[in-house]
Formats: C-alpha cells, sequence, structure tokens
C-alpha cells in the first residue's frame, strides 16, 4: 500500500459541502486541484470576502482563491465558469443581461488587497491569475496578458502555473505566519455560500 501523498492546505476545507451551481462546482473543482496538485508547503485561502477604500471608494467583493507560497507571497485566482468574451477592449462575462468587466474586477481585488496588506505593514508581492477552465483563448488583451490567462487547455498544468506566477520572496517580507493570520483574521472566510452571499449583498447595501 503506497504512502498518502502529502496535499497543500485548504483554508476552510470543502469536505461536505456541497455546490450551488456550475460556477461554484468549477471553482470548487479548480480548488481540489490545487490541493492535490500543490505541494503541502503551500496554502489555498478560498471564498475571502473583503471590504476596502480603494480610489476614495470603498469596494466589496469576494475572492475565489488566494494561494500562499513558502516565501509568503501570494497568487490570486479568479476563477470564471462557461464563456468569456476576449477582445482587443477587455474581457466580459455576461451575467443575465449585463456583461461584467473581468479585467476591472481583478485589478479592484489585487489592488484592494495590496492596500489592505500595506495598511497592516506586511512587505509581501502579489501575482494575480486569471482561471478560464471552459474557454479556450489564443490571446490576451491589451489589458490583461495572456501568460496570465489559465485557459481549458491550461488546465491539466494549473499547479504549474501557480507555482510560476509566484513572485520573489519581498524585502524584509514577514513570516508565512503572519500573512496567515492576516488572511485568517482581517477578511472573512466563511463555509457556507449562502451566508457569503448574504454578507456580500449586506455589504452591498451598507
Amino acid at each position: 500500500m503506497g504512502l498518502k501523498k502529502n496535499m497543500a492546505i485548504l483554508l476552510p476545507t470543502i469536505e461536505g459541502l456541497h455546490p450551488s451551481g456550475i460556477g461554484q462546482q468549477r471553482e470548487f473543482e479548480v480548488l481540489r486541484q490545487l490541493q492535490d496538485g500543490l505541494p503541502d508547503d503551500y496554502t489555498v485561502f478560498h471564498g475571502v470576502c473583503w471590504s476596502s477604500v480603494y480610489e476614495d471608494v470603498q469596494w466589496f467583493g469576494e475572492i475565489d482563491a488566494i494561494v500562499q507560497a513558502p516565501n509568503a507571497s501570494l497568487v490570486l485566482l479568479e476563477v470564471k465558469a462557461g464563456p468569456v468574451e476576449v477582445t482587443a477592449q477587455g474581457i466580459y462575462k455576461r451575467y443575465g443581461d449585463r456583461n461584467k468587466d473581468v479585467v476591472h474586477q481583478t485589478r479592484v481585488q489585487h489592488a484592494s488587497l495590496r492596500q489592505r496588506l500595506k495598511e497592516e505593514k506586511l512587505h509581501v508581492y502579489v501575482a494575480q491569475l486569471l482561471v478560464l477552465p471552459d474557454q479556450k483563448v489564443t490571446g490576451g488583451s491589451v489589458h490583461y496578458p495572456r501568460e496570465r490567462i489559465v485557459d481549458q487547455d491550461d488546465m491539466p498544468s494549473l499547479c504549474t502555473r501557480v507555482v510560476q506566477a509566484v513572485p520573489r520572496a519581498a524585502k524584509n517580507a514577514p513570516s508565512v505566519s503572519q500573512v496567515s493570520r492576516f488572511l485568517e483574521d482581517v477578511f472573512g472566510l466563511d463555509t457556507d455560500p449562502s451566508a457569503r452571499i448574504g454578507w456580500l449583498e449586506a455589504a452591498v447595501t451598507r
């Protein structure tokens, strides 16, 4: 009987949870792939609800996954299931009767996390990947380069792409445990999808 492979840490666990819809099903598949394929000194935080002030506007949102590397650097993953439209002007996801600007969403997430890290005096570099498990992409846009996109054909090498995207350690980088505590304490990590939706709706209302 072979030894069980060590896996990355997934916080919070998704064991026993049932996805509500194709979008969350795909997200869970990505999370399991990260957990199984990344080295055991990596941690994957997911369902990270955040609130931050960016350009004098208070923003609320949720980051699908944040991968923490052994050098404390971070890689944000935004997962978009189903078809998306990649044009020279940008990347768009259709929700009902409206298009969502994916590039704008990822920029706000990236800027907000960097701002919160700065406020906490945590010198951490942050990279970002857009994961499109159901879409083939031939090229990026002027606003989002192809090398930062993991498309349908790239999915088998997702974990390799994440490891390659990890930035070098920042000068005077904090310890891994300091960054972990920051992600656990400052952001809401909720295993219940309906609770996350309720939190976001309440935040938007405020």
